[in-house]
């Protein structure tokens, strides 16, 4: 007769082998090892780390400090330390491990490279930059004489080591480094690999922070060019590559182009986004930005009406961002022409920053400033005085007299003194502001040399705008 199938013995407890083989015996231990690390992957890396202590300290009573299973021991421990929310722990115990399998097994041992790789990727994780770039730093050349340069591991350890330098701003040494991982990168994964578009997109905005603008723009020009191909314009990661090819054009003096990318990934992420996703609002905001530097003031204040109506729509009318824009619009739309527009957006705008803000805030002052230049820039001149001089009361009181918002305020205030007739209070006034001005800001300030400028047009009867 056929034999019907068995079903499997359970596997003994680590109570059962204890006491059939002792509970020193090998495999009591690797029972306990493997225990610890089924409770770490279920979840509990902090219990997984606490077993792996006491199973460090049997294996070095009965093995000693030397063991391979010892060191392994050690070496789970502390990962699961690090995976259980201690990263700094980690690395240090990570890197007192390397100095131990440098001693048992040589620097070079591959066991002994992948516990160094191991301690500065915990630097890295804790954000112990420079302890990671020493370790990384110290790592890279060892694994290339061990394994070559085209290695996966020598190629995650560049990679690494790029990171750590470039976050502390040590750019051109980042800089190098990517230098020799890209064309690596390009030999083992392939052109089109998603790692090195990676890696060229972080290259490009290292050398970008560098100051390397043009070299910038042209990795993510080649860069942009291939995510559209591989992914298509619509994917976000292209979109995002897309922005900044725009912001590295517009940096570069290429304003027409800017101008074109970035309205093009602005339409494409309202698309694909939504008006109101914050990847869309900032490519529409660095649109605005760009047009007007290009002095284009209706299509500046446009786009900013689409930023406002978004930004409402999604986080509201008092939200902050939101108000800051208000602000911004009203500005271009005085700059486009739009007169009544702009001044009443201000002086709405201003109502709304004192109850969200208060009235002593300085988003609030800063509308306030603007509604009082602008209505007297547009021919309402008494009124701008008067808020001036209520203005100038309220920047005294809160930063004093000689702090430059108010200076800046107590020199339009003597402008529109003299403009309105009255030139020797003005030239009394524009007289105190400029030396408070050279005392408080220094005689060759730009600030300064309008103070200056504006005095001695008043004292020479010019007429004030």
């Amino acid at each position: 007769m056929p034999q019907q199938n068995q079903p499997d013995a359970p596997e003994p407890s680590i109570d059962d082998l204890a006491r059939e083989y002792g509970p020193e015996h090998p495999r009591v231990i690797a029972a306990r090892l493997d225990e610890a690390d089924d409770i770490g992957e279920a979840g509990d890396p902090a219990r997984a780390a606490a077993l792996y202590e006491q199973l460090i300290a049997d294996c070095t009573r009965i093995g000693g400090p030397d063991h391979q299973v010892t060191l392994v021991a050690r070496n789970d421990h502390a990962n699961w330390v690090g995976k259980s929310g201690d990263e700094a722990r980690a690395a240090a115990l990570f890197a007192a491990l390397a100095t131990d399998m440098r001693r048992v097994y040589g620097p070079d041992d591959p066991n002994t490279l992948a516990v160094r790789a191991g301690a500065g990727g915990w630097h890295l994780r804790a954000g112990q930059t420079r302890q990671a770039a020493q370790a990384y730093g110290e790592l890279v050349p060892a694994l290339v004489r061990a394994l070559g340069d085209d290695d996966p591991q020598v190629l995650d350890a560049r990679s690494a080591l790029a990171a750590a330098l470039r976050d502390q701003d040590r750019l051109a040494e980042a800089v190098e480094v990517y230098e020799q991982l890209l064309p690596a990168q390009l030999r083992v994964l392939g052109a089109d690999s998603p790692l090195l578009m990676a890696t060229r997109e972080t290259y490009a905005a290292v050398l970008g922070r560098l100051g390397r603008a043009d070299a910038a723009l042209q990795v993510y020009q080649g860069l942009a060019a291939d995510e559209v191909r591989l992914r298509g314009p619509h994917e976000p990661e292209t979109m995002t590559v897309r922005h900044e090819l725009a912001y590295w054009l517009l940096r570069t003096g290429h304003l027409d182009d800017a101008i074109a990318a970035f309205g093009a990934v602005a339409g494409d992420r309202e698309q694909t986004l939504g008006q109101d996703h914050p990847d869309t609002l900032t490519s529409l905001e660095w649109l605005g930005q760009a047009y007007a530097l290009a002095d284009r003031a209706a299509e500046t204040a446009d786009v900013y009406a689409r930023v406002v109506a978004a930004r409402t729509q999604a986080s509201g009318p008092d939200e902050p961002e939101t108000l800051r824009c208000r602000s911004v619009l009203a500005v271009w739309r005085l700059l486009a022409g739009q007169t009544r527009q702009g001044l009443d957006e201000l002086e709405r705008l201003i109502a709304d920053d004192d109850r969200v803000f208060g009235p002593d805030d300085p988003q609030t002052l800063r509308d306030r400033y603007n509604h009082a230049y602008q209505l007297g820039y547009h021919g309402e001149q008494n009124r701008a005085k008067d808020l001036f001089e209520t203005l100038i009361a309220d920047q005294s009181r809160l930063f004093g007299p000689t702090d430059p918002s108010t200076l800046l305020s107590r020199h339009e205030y003597a402008r529109l003194v003299g403009a309105l007739g009255d030139r020797a209070q003005a030239i009394l006034l524009m007289e105190a502001v400029l030396a408070d001005k050279e005392q408080a800001l220094g005689s060759d300030d730009e600030s300064t040399a309008a103070t200056r400028s504006q005095l001695e047009a008043l004292r020479a009867g010019e007429p004030q705008g």
